[in-house]
């Protein structure tokens, strides 16, 4: 059973006690510093800079995340929005923005890490049905998405200016309490994926079920809104879906398989 839980808190102000480190899913990359702190987002200093648009998972490390009796692993995915320079126009990190978290350890830990360091205000915590683990998917509704070239029906799927994340247009179908309609996946993960349409978008925070059709296969996905950019009448809206923890591990599987596919043809 899913459960959730309201993170509704008054804080405001970033509190960061101890240095903040994000290390990258990449081969290779070294982990940067996390600075500046905010609800929808940070910058990330240091050597490896990854594309504006790019999507990405960072493993969060800090001595808070640490304590005895309340150790927490949080695996977060972000979204690159700019680049800092120096005053000679050097690139020196990142900033970039919260999509989602998911959290490894006590459920307690995980909403004071919410509350406490990232200021979060509003939302709920998603408990999983596998012990101990946890979900939250920032809103960005107000924030414009990165933007990315559509690919074409029949274009070949490129991969993303991030390892793992890549351009394609798949059909698909999504569903809500409140609203159904259909569009394209322009941009998908492992764990995520983008929609275009031209019907209403769904609001940030809802459950939403998604028939996603690659190749042969009709694939049915369950997930949560994240980020949301509404556009005018005729225009294409856009919206991320983090993918659920309890969707169904065949679909699951054959989504991901999918994506590999997808790597393995870039690859070569």
């Amino acid at each position: 059973m899913i459960m959730a839980e309201s993170i509704i808190d008054r804080r405001s102000e970033p509190r960061i006690p101890f240095p903040m480190w994000a290390v990258p899913k990449i081969a290779g990359a070294k982990p940067w510093k996390v600075i500046d702190v905010s609800p929808g987002g940070a910058a990330l200093i240091g050597d490896t800079i990854i594309p504006e648009g790019a999507m990405l998972e960072v493993q969060l490390s800090a001595p808070f995340l640490e304590r005895p009796g309340s150790k927490l692993e949080v695996l977060a995915t972000v979204e690159v929005v700019r680049h800092i320079y120096t005053e000679s126009d050097s690139p020196v990190g990142m900033g970039i923005a919260w999509l989602s978290a998911v959290a490894r350890g006590p459920h307690a830990a995980f909403r004071d890490f919410l509350r406490g360091i990232l200021c979060i205000e509003s939302g709920f915590i998603q408990a999983s049905e596998l012990p101990d683990v946890n979900e939250y998917v920032f809103s960005r509704s107000a924030l414009p998405i990165a933007g990315e070239v559509p690919v074409s029906p029949g274009q070949q799927p490129q991969q993303n200016s991030a390892p793992g994340a890549f351009q394609v247009t798949f059909p698909t179908i999504f569903q809500t309490d409140k609203l159904k309609g259909t569009g394209f996946a322009i941009k998908v993960m492992t764990h995520a994926m983008r929609i275009a349409t031209k019907a209403t978008p769904p609001d940030p925070y809802n459950r939403i079920k998604i028939g996603i059709k690659i190749g042969e296969d009709l694939l049915e996905l369950a997930g949560t809104v994240g980020n949301v950019k509404k556009a005018g009448e005729g225009q294409e809206s856009r919206f991320d879906i983090q993918l659920s923890l309890g969707n169904n591990p065949g679909h699951l599987t054959a989504y991901r398989k999918h994506i590999g596919e997808l790597a393995a043809r870039n690859a070569g």
